[in-house]
């Protein structure tokens, strides 16, 4: 869960100085339903980071194979659920998730929790399936989850330093999947990476991110 923060983080403020100006635009207009349009992994990857950048969740979720959507919708739930932002957190998850079912799964959740990583990894994709199937505007959640943890001093003050520079590298493309790093500089100096993986459907490719 921590490395899903950590890229989540990443995507989100990759560009922070971009947002502003996109909030700063003219009024929208009503748009089409948006459809994912990456021809390769470096163009589906760019579309993700273009529409989180623009908080486009909409898009951004599209762009991503059902098991991607959920390992990152189902672990933030979870993830503020338990109150991480602990002041927050729960409120916030119960606005988007009815209360009473998002109770009974996340006693499943805290189970899985204490058996420390030797849950099956089937109890815990069904778990993830689970959980994001309670929220019924999920681009409404992620938008609102990602403003919690950039408003969130803890989080703050551990990665929200601004990336000077993104890339994503070494790509291995090995039939209908492909893999790669991502590799952000940050403006301290600081660099790293986050593996990141792909798939293609229908000749389109999609975020296949598993945490």
């Amino acid at each position: 869960m921590g490395r899903f923060v950590r890229l989540l983080v990443v995507l989100v403020l990759a560009s922070a100085c971009q947002v502003s100006a996109c909030l700063a635009a003219e009024p929208e207009e009503p748009k089409p339903a948006p459809m994912p349009t990456g021809k390769t992994p470096e163009e589906a990857f760019a579309q993700i980071r273009e529409a989180i950048i623009k908080e486009d969740w909409e898009t951004a979720l599209v762009c991503m194979t059902a098991e991607g959507r959920e390992a990152i919708v189902g672990a933030c739930l979870a993830m503020i659920s338990l109150r991480v932002p602990e002041s927050s957190g729960k409120e916030l998850a119960e606005k988007f998730a009815p209360a009473e079912k998002l109770r009974e799964v996340m006693a499943k959740v805290e189970t899985v929790f204490k058996l420390k990583g030797k849950a099956k990894k089937e109890d815990t994709d069904a778990l993830r399936h689970e959980l994001t199937e309670l929220v019924e505007d999920q681009a409404g959640f992620m938008q609102a989850v990602t403003k919690e943890f950039e408003d969130h001093k803890l989080f703050r003050e551990a990665w929200f330093v601004h990336v000077e520079k993104q890339e994503l590298e070494d790509v291995e493309v090995d039939g209908e999947n492909a893999k790669a790093k991502l590799h952000h500089t940050f403006e301290n100096g600081a660099s790293g990476y986050e593996p990141m993986t792909f798939r293609r459907k229908d000749g389109i490719w999609l975020l296949d991110y598993r945490g």
